[in-house]
């Protein structure tokens, strides 16, 4: 799948969702995965680190959406790893899937945002964005 087909895939799905669809964050989300668009078409390695900034921040906005209109509220906090969680709990993933995401979007998101000077290639960069796709499309086909 090419990458403007797996983002307009993305966008598509977000847009259908019960949780997604009338939810006034939905612009925002559109607006990150176009984001994503714009890092891809920039040759600068700073561009890297958009695409992983716009991606996880898509996913973060788009599963707190979801547990907010499922009514699940994580227990410790907000954040990607703690959604991960709930959506284990509550058996949208199994435990293995949940570590599997936490270590290729969480982990490895963590380590970008809050180490100076970390930066991500472009096959770290689409590694983290094909992850996304996969947690997002499987939260929103099974939610």
């Amino acid at each position: 799948m090419s990458k403007k087909t797996r983002l307009d895939t993305m966008r598509l799905l977000a847009s259908a969702h019960p949780a997604l669809r009338n939810s006034p964050v939905l612009t925002d989300i559109v607006h990150e995965l176009n984001r994503i668009a714009a890092a891809e078409r920039s040759d600068k390695t700073d561009s890297w680190l958009l695409k992983v900034l716009h991606t996880t921040r898509a996913l973060d906005t788009s599963l707190s959406e979801v547990l907010a209109h499922k009514g699940w509220t994580p227990t410790s906090k907000f954040g990607l790893g703690a959604y991960l969680i709930e959506l284990q709990n509550h058996r949208v993933f199994t435990p293995r899937q949940r570590s599997d995401f936490q270590k290729a979007i969480v982990d490895k998101r963590n380590r970008y945002m809050h180490r100076a000077g970390a930066m991500p290639n472009r096959l770290e960069a689409n590694s983290i964005l094909n992850e996304m796709d996969t947690c997002l499309s499987f939260v929103l086909t099974n939610t």
